[in-house]
């Protein structure tokens, strides 16, 4: 969050997508409230304030999702398929995930990997 705060948008406003929200599973309404959390991870990384976004994850730079399927499916799904067949152990560190995907897609490589981790590639 404090390189996209310095590098990439220094002036925008922090947006987040809770998937978890309003999300029901026959009458009972999950609910997992990770705003507090993020709330606390943002202001250390510098913003003062984090609203949510728009539905749809819409103008959102930072995306919570449940780790499950959910029965109305979502484009983050192939993100909780990649947790599902790895672990998200393995997911979660970015040398182990970088290792994980390489060893799966070999010399094609992984099409959801940037070419470049440069700020300046990666804001495009």
């Amino acid at each position: 969050l404090e390189a996209w705060r310095t590098q990439c948008a220094p002036s925008m406003r922090l947006r987040c997508y809770d998937g978890y929200a309003q999300k029901t599973k026959g009458r009972k309404l999950l609910r997992w409230n990770a705003m507090p959390i993020i709330r606390e991870i943002s202001r250390s990384a510098g913003y003062d304030e984090c609203a949510l976004g728009e539905t749809e994850g819409k103008d959102a730079a930072l995306l919570i999702v449940p780790s499950w399927a959910l029965l109305e499916r979502r484009p983050y799904e192939p993100w909780q398929r990649i947790n599902r067949l790895w672990g998200i152990g393995r997911v979660s560190q970015k040398a182990t995930l970088t290792e994980t995907l390489a060893a799966h897609f070999g010399e094609a490589g992984c099409p959801l990997m940037p070419q470049s981790f440069a700020v300046s590639t990666l804001v495009r």
